[in-house]
C-alpha cells in the first residue's frame, strides 16, 4: 500500500459515519420525520429476496440417446484398429457401432434459495431517485419502486 492510502480510507469511514451512512447505500428509514418516505434498504433487499423465493426458470436439459447401427463397409475401412466397430453381426456383417445423439427438452429449473435477509452477503447501490441494484453471491437484479408501493424487479441472470 502507498503512504496515505490508509489515511484516505480512515478519513472516508469517518466522514460516512459522521454523516450518517451505512456503507451499503442507505437511503434512510420508511419515514423520515416531516420529509418524504424514503425507502429502507431493509425493504429493497426484502422484495428481491421474497421475488427469489421459490422462482422457477425455463432451461434445457441434454439426454444422450445410445443408438446401436449396423457397420458398413466403409466404417469397417475406416476403422483400421477395430475401436468403432465391434464384432462380425449386423446387417452387412461387418459388426455394429453405437451412435451417440444428444435429445434436448425444455424444462422449469428451480432457482436456488437466497441467503436470509439479514446477511452479509446482500449489497445495494442507489442507481436513482427510486431504483437500486441489488447483489448477492448468486447474481444481481435491477429494482425500481412503482407508484403503488412495489417493486418492479429484472433479474441479471437466469434467476
Amino acid at each position: 500500500m502507498r503512504p496515505g492510502t490508509i489515511g484516505c480510507i480512515l478519513l472516508a469511514a469517518i466522514l460516512l459515519v459522521g454523516c450518517g451512512g451505512s456503507g451499503k447505500g442507505s437511503r434512510g428509514s420508511d419515514s423520515t420525520a416531516g420529509g418524504p418516505t424514503a425507502i429502507s434498504d431493509e425493504r429493497v433487499v426484502r422484495a428481491v429476496h421474497d421475488h427469489l423465493v421459490g422462482k422457477t426458470y425455463a432451461g434445457t436439459e441434454t439426454d444422450w440417446v445410445d443408438n446401436v447401427i449396423s457397420c458398413t463397409q466403409l466404417d469397417h475401412d475406416l476403422d483400421a484398429l477395430g475401436t468403432t466397430c465391434r464384432g462380425s453381426g449386423g446387417l452387412y456383417g461387418y459388426g455394429t457401432k453405437v451412435d451417440r445423439q444428444p435429445t434436448v427438452r425444455n424444462v422449469q429449473l428451480k432457482c436456488p434459495a437466497p441467503p436470509p435477509i439479514d446477511s452479509s452477503s446482500w449489497g445495494l447501490d442507489a442507481t436513482g431517485d427510486d431504483s437500486w441494484r441489488v447483489w448477492n453471491t448468486q447474481g444481481s437484479w435491477n429494482v425500481a419502486a412503482r407508484s403503488d408501493g412495489s417493486f418492479a424487479i429484472t433479474a441479471n441472470q437466469n434467476c
